[in-house]
């Protein structure tokens, strides 16, 4: 009888810690907007220069890239290998022996891929997860850097040459 005592009093400590850690949990309210004393003067923003570009539209090459590795993961990998690296009967997507260049530009591949790939099942997946293969393609093969902001509207300017 002491043994199945001494189990449910461990088992109870066990299933105890597990819930301990949100029972503590405490939000603090924020902090209260900062404004200026009413005898001081607010300057308004500065006007950017006339002559400055504009800023850069986008989302950060690497956060597509880690959703298209993911996409990859299910959708390529079957084909073209676990790491891209092709196979026999499919070519290489990344690394030495990947053959993007004779699209010529990141639109042409979108263009391809968006259109026949997967293989039986062509066109299946949305136009952002396209998107998002194609930029981990293009990341790992250093088409594009980490920070470089991707849209669909700037394939065409992406040239796939080394």
């Amino acid at each position: 009888m002491r043994k199945y005592v001494l189990i449910v009093v461990l088992a109870a400590i066990i299933v105890a810690g597990l819930f301990a850690p949100g029972c503590i949990f405490v939000q603090t309210p924020p902090a209260p907007p900062v404004t200026p004393p009413p005898s001081s003067p607010v300057a308004p923003p500065p006007t950017p220069p006339v002559s400055q570009t504009p800023a850069a539209t986008g989302v950060p090459a690497s956060v597509l890239a880690e959703e298209g590795k993911n996409l990859f993961a299910v959708n390529c990998a079957s084909c073209h290998g676990d790491v891209a690296q092709g196979t026999f009967k499919t070519p290489a997507l990344i690394g030495f022996n990947a053959q993007l260049g004779k699209y010529s530009t990141a639109q042409g591949l979108f263009d391809f891929i968006s259109r026949q790939m997967p293989l039986g099942a062509a066109g299946t997946l949305s136009k952002e997860a396209y998107l998002r293969l194609l930029v981990f393609c293009l990341l790992q093969n250093g088409y594009v850097s980490p920070s470089t902001p991707i849209d669909a509207g700037q394939l065409s300017t992406i040239k796939l040459v080394k």
